[in-house]
């Protein structure tokens, strides 16, 4: 039992140092800490002490940006673009998901190279606003609370539910799927321990339907990424065409549509220009703040000959991304005469 246990926290040793994660090093120190002041030093808690400081030295020796703290600059860089989104979009926020194109207009757009805020809290409130602060209170209060709890009498699995949240403070590591659902088993587990079971359990239809309808989601957006996949190793028309079917798929993305709209341009067939476009235009509401998506449309306007609609088109980007310079030749050949 005690090899299986070994074996166990040397692969998530290795897991860690291949990650060169330096927040996931200090949450382990934190979570290390907690347990030692819980229970009396002995021979495994120096046993673990000493493998964190190994394993720290590993993470540290592999990464070669720490010289001038890239990591610390970028997250500063990150946290400043969110919580400029936060003051320009207090009240609702830019919606789940909507801060990477928000925090494109900010002024420090263009080194943000993340659509996320490495900080999972402040995220949130970029994307929910003043609106959304009691629904983060609340979580964040039950979490609390579970973790109270279950420290009493089970701290191991209290401190590894911890643990993702106290690495969102700095990463985004619970908008993975790979992480989230792991955790949530953890939680989930934690909390039949500490709380008692409820006296209603929920309905098996109602529980039997968001199942479906997650699986059903989740299944359209593969089949939407097996096709994206496939587009590329195709000519260009067909790479076209092949993309569009891959927006077929999952309605509600419009990065599909941009490949599509590239695949267009490119040498070849002008049949699609009109179609990629038709279909760019009737999704203007999943990416209503997009450069890009404004981009696409100016430069499939003016394959077709409209100069005068690219015109509108491109200056509508640029007012979205007023950092990219690349667009100011773009709109010059939409206004150049003809």
């Amino acid at each position: 039992m005690r090899a299986g246990w070994g074996s166990l926290l040397v692969l998530a040793g290795v897991a860690v140092a291949m990650s060169r994660s330096l927040a996931a090093v200090g949450v382990a120190g934190a979570l290390l800490v907690a347990l030692l002041a819980r229970r009396r030093m002995g021979r495994a808690g120096v046993a673990a002490a000493a493998a964190l400081v190994v394993l720290a030295a590993a993470v540290l020796a592999g990464r070669g940006d720490l010289a001038h703290l890239d990591p610390l600059q970028l997250r500063w860089l990150n946290w400043r673009t969110a919580a400029w989104v936060f003051l320009h979009h207090p009240w609702l926020g830019v919606g789940l998901g909507g801060i990477g194109q928000a925090g494109l207009t900010a002024p420090t757009g263009a080194a943000n190279i993340t659509p996320y805020a490495h900080c999972t809290p402040l995220e949130l409130l970029a994307e929910l606003g003043v609106a959304g602060v009691p629904l983060l209170v609340a979580g964040a209060w039950a979490l609390a609370r579970l973790l109270r709890l279950g420290w009493r009498e089970h701290p191991a699995l209290a401190l590894a539910v911890a643990t993702v949240p106290l690495h969102n403070l700095v990463d985004f590591s619970a908008y993975r799927p790979e992480v989230l659902l792991p955790w949530a088993v953890l939680a989930g587990s934690l909390a039949s321990r500490v709380w008692p079971a409820p006296r209603r359990p929920v309905p098996a239809p109602a529980l039997t339907a968001l199942l479906a309808g997650g699986a059903l989601l989740a299944a359209l957006s593969w089949r939407s990424e097996a096709a994206v996949s496939a587009a590329a190793a195709l000519p260009p028309a067909a790479a076209a065409e092949t993309a569009l079917a891959a927006a077929r798929w999952a309605p509600w993305t419009v990065t599909p549509v941009e490949m599509a709209a590239g695949y267009a341009l490119e040498p070849g067939p002008a049949t699609a220009l009109a179609l990629v476009d038709g279909e760019l235009a009737a999704r203007w509401w999943v990416q209503p703040l997009s450069a890009a998506w404004a981009e696409a449309r100016a430069r499939l306007l003016l394959a077709q000959g409209r100069p005068g609609e690219a015109l509108v088109w491109v200056r509508e980007a640029r007012r979205r991304a007023p950092w990219r310079g690349d667009l100011a030749q773009l709109e010059a050949a939409c206004a150049r005469p003809r």
